[in-house]
């Protein structure tokens, strides 16, 4: 016997919050809410929009519609360590800098970068997820030809 869950999804009726909420195992506010749909290869979920509006994090779009916006600037901690859990009390709005450090991978929880450069809000940037060291860069650029003369380089 079929329901009305049934005929919605044969005609593809179901709202946005419905299909992402199927997706989710978990409902205790104490446990982790695990995704269970696609999944990154960083072990984060993923959550094709309606309407077009693209692919974006499982956990920020759990975490918006229940508690609100990210605040501009900050990332979602996972404070269970947790990737593919998309229950919004266990996720806290932080810097990149104190994301990085709470993070369990190997260089996360340095003081300095490979050259010594100590790690800072003013002398880290991230660039693509990673933690890119400003005074390290200036160095590599400082011993770089101008732009015009690597253009002409190439050329010849």
């Amino acid at each position: 016997m079929s329901g009305p869950r049934d005929a919605r999804a044969a005609r593809g009726k179901f709202t946005e919050r419905e299909r992402f909420w199927a997706k989710v195992e978990g409902g205790d506010i104490d446990s982790c809410w695990i995704w269970i749909a696609r999944v990154r290869p960083d072990g984060y979920g993923s959550f094709m929009m309606d309407g077009g509006r693209g692919t974006r994090y499982a956990h920020r779009i759990a975490y918006e519609w229940l508690r609100g916006p990210v605040p501009e600037g900050l990332q979602l901690d996972h404070l269970c360590r947790q990737r593919s859990c998309v229950n919004p009390w266990h996720l806290e709005p932080v810097t990149p800098m104190v994301n990085v450090h709470r993070s369990t991978r190997t260089r996360a929880t340095d003081t300095e970068c490979a050259n010594g450069h100590p790690w800072t809000d003013e002398t880290a940037v991230f660039w693509q997820g990673y933690r890119k060291c400003l005074a390290c860069y200036r160095d590599r650029e400082a011993c770089r030809p101008p732009r015009s003369h690597r253009r002409l380089e190439a050329v010849a």
